[in-house]
């Protein structure tokens, strides 16, 4: 560790990048759409209509948070030079499970 005790919360902040994410997509759709109402019409019908799809796509988020809370754990605990290390290691090993599908 660096700086002794804590400065903020790892969860408080994947939650805020999360949320972040999310304003921005949804002014994206919005522009999209043109209109608050095109907004919502396209949230209900991809979480509610295909709720098959989107259940579908909530493990690999959820997998995604778990991961964001445990790099923020992993940066706090270890040096810097050991988790870059480690946290390069990920593309290697998707290129191998990749390669093994």
């Amino acid at each position: 560790r660096t700086l002794p005790g804590d400065m903020y919360l790892s969860t408080t902040a994947v939650v805020l990048a999360e949320l972040f994410k999310m304003l921005a997509s949804a002014a994206i759709i919005w522009k999209e759409k043109g209109s608050l109402e095109g907004l919502w019409q396209h949230v209900y019908y991809f979480t509610v209509v295909q709720w098959k799809d989107a259940l579908k796509i909530s493990v690999p988020a959820i997998l995604y948070v778990i991961q964001n809370n445990l790099q923020y754990v992993a940066i706090s605990n270890l040096e810097a030079a050991v988790f870059q290390v480690t946290y390069q290691l990920k593309i290697m090993t998707t290129a191998i499970f990749s390669l093994s599908l």
